[in-house]
């Protein structure tokens, strides 16, 4: 366990997956998110990079589904937005996991 202080829970997710992803999607005010949980997490700098924990914060699991430049939906799909303690985001990946990226248990 990485002795460290998190923030508090990131109560306002959803809103803060909305905001980020907004300027990023084609159609964002046709998009559906779901933020489906929070986690506790670290992530660390890759090996050639020394390994040392790099970021500490909130790994908050969510879905977009958002229409295309064809005007269809692509299908719910996942992303892990990291937020920083303060709850700024520090930055997403697409996908529910990331070799670098670790739960607190």
């Amino acid at each position: 366990n990485i002795a460290t202080d998190y923030g508090p829970y990131p109560t306002a997710a959803l809103d803060t997956t909305k905001e980020h992803f907004d300027s990023l999607l084609k159609d964002p005010d046709s998009a559906k998110y779901r933020v489906q949980s929070c986690v506790k997490a670290y992530a660390n700098d890759g090996l050639i990079y020394g390994g040392v924990v790099s970021w500490t914060g909130w790994a908050c699991y969510v879905t977009i589904n958002a229409k295309n430049s064809y005007g269809g939906f692509t299908g719910a799909k996942p992303y892990t937005l990291m937020l920083n303690a303060d709850g700024s985001v520090w930055k997403h990946i697409e996908g529910h996991s990331h070799v670098l990226l670790k739960q607190v248990r």
